[in-house]
């Protein structure tokens, strides 16, 4: 009987344990959707951004200028631990490899991510401190605070930069990425010569242009002056050889 109720004590104050770190963290995780709410807002992006999974961490990455293909990526990575996991077992040398691979890939982007979030924001990289170790912290001050977005800032990235390039996918910033293929170049190559020989031509003409208007200028100069005399300035007749008033030769 004694050790019944004390069973049933511990089970007790377990549950009771479990239900207070469950609001905690329910609460924790409002906070931190909220305050990313703000946050997008600041950045001129929808709020609503903020609640769902995955697409608010593609919105902060784009919000940051980090590759959004990140989010895939990170994805990628746990399916295939995951995968490995349930073939290798939990125990196997290579499924301890993957686990330790995918939890590195998760803290470098956790912290690649805090450090342009911060400097996106104005702050320095030492504030990347709190969106990284505590973000219960660190981002309700980014979204209720005075901070403002100054456009996006982010960090050297040469892993993401390395998976593009061997992927030859080109990223722009925003996730609209575009193939590179090989006549790209040479495309570009070909279209700057015949861009150059219009702009060319487009000179040579307007040059052609005012060398007539000035001839054509010249000559009705000339002819103003031959109607009238250079001698005595009478005025002139179409034809005059000679100046009927001084007789002077004027043709």
């Amino acid at each position: 009987m004694y050790n019944v109720e004390v069973m049933s004590g511990l089970i007790a104050m377990i549950l009771g344990f479990f239900a207070v770190f469950g609001i905690i963290i329910f609460a924790i995780s409002v906070l931190i959707i909220i305050a990313k709410w703000k946050m997008f807002t600041k950045a001129k992006e929808d709020g609503w951004k903020s609640i769902i999974p995955f697409y608010s961490e593609w919105t902060m990455c784009k919000i940051a200028g980090l590759s959004p293909y990140w989010i895939l990526e990170m994805f990628a990575v746990s399916f295939i631990s995951g995968f490995i996991d349930g073939i290798a077992g939990d125990n196997s040398i290579i499924s301890s490899l993957f686990s330790l691979v995918s939890a590195a890939n998760s803290i470098y982007f956790i912290i690649i991510l805090g450090i342009s979030i911060a400097k996106s924001y104005g702050k320095s990289s030492d504030f990347s401190i709190l969106l990284i170790l505590l973000p219960v912290i660190g981002y309700p001050m980014l979204g209720f605070g005075k901070s403002e977005y100054v456009g996006q800032n982010p960090c050297n990235d040469p892993v993401m930069k390395f998976i593009l390039d061997t992927l030859c996918v080109k990223d722009n910033g925003i996730g609209r990425n575009t193939t590179v293929t090989p006549n790209s170049s040479v495309q570009s190559t070909m279209t700057v010569p015949n861009q150059t020989s219009k702009e060319n031509q487009v000179v040579n003409n307007d040059t052609v242009v005012n060398n007539n208007i000035q001839t054509n200028s010249t000559i009705q100069t000339n002819q103003l002056q031959n109607k009238f005399c250079p001698n005595c300035g009478n005025q002139l007749n179409d034809g005059d050889i000679y100046c009927q008033k001084c007789g002077i030769k004027v043709n």
